[in-house]
């Protein structure tokens, strides 16, 4: 499509700003370990060096997670245009509009087509972008955590998947009752509309 290019780029720059962050994630890691053993050792020097590294490091990850918030809403909202667009098309496209309002399984598609648009471009994006993250994350600090003991890694792998695991279980059933939410409350908003033309 003609949005390709600019997600793109909105996709690259995103990486590349998690990257970063993740990066900065495990210097700060670092400094937080020689500024504690500075505090330890009573070295005043070393104590004042690593205190102004970790303001440095928190100065330039706030303003990294900044820009990474912008990148992931200028993608999400090119991403919803996109598909706002391309539904609008095939909605007023050979007269579907009329057989879908005919169609018992299909509730409200001009309701949907706004809200459930926004919420599965929000839901999507933010979830590939925390799984990203993630990943970024656990690859970043399991090598940090190997080379204080590969038990550690063992550990922390265990306690993903038992805390993955919960949270499939846990979470299915809301799966369902998010949906009927969304039809509950798209069915009052198709309700109300004749309410505003009297």
């Amino acid at each position: 499509s003609e949005s390709r290019p600019r997600a793109i780029v909105w996709i690259s720059l995103l990486f590349l700003l998690l990257v970063a962050f993740n990066g900065l994630n495990v210097v700060n890691s670092y400094i937080g370990r020689d500024f504690m053993t500075a505090i330890a050792d009573r070295n005043r020097g070393r104590y004042v060096f690593f205190a102004c590294a970790y303001v440095g490091v928190f100065l330039v990850s706030a303003v990294i997670a900044a820009f990474n918030r912008f990148a992931e809403e200028r993608l999400r909202l090119l991403w919803r245009e996109w598909t706002t667009r391309r539904l609008m098309d095939r909605y007023l496209a050979n007269d579907a509009y009329y057989r879908l309002s005919e169609d018992a399984e299909v509730d409200n598609p001009d309701q949907r087509m706004t809200d459930d648009v926004k919420m599965f471009t929000q839901t999507a994006l933010a979830f590939i972008v925390l799984s990203l993250g993630a990943t970024i994350t656990s690859v970043s600090f399991l090598g940090v955590l190997w080379s204080i003991t590969p038990w550690l890694v063992l550990a922390a792998l265990l306690y993903a998947g038992a805390g993955t695991g919960t949270a499939i279980l846990l979470g299915r059933p809301l799966v369902r009752l998010n949906n009927a939410q969304l039809q509950r409350e798209a069915d009052l908003r198709y309700a109300l509309i004749p309410a505003r033309e009297k």
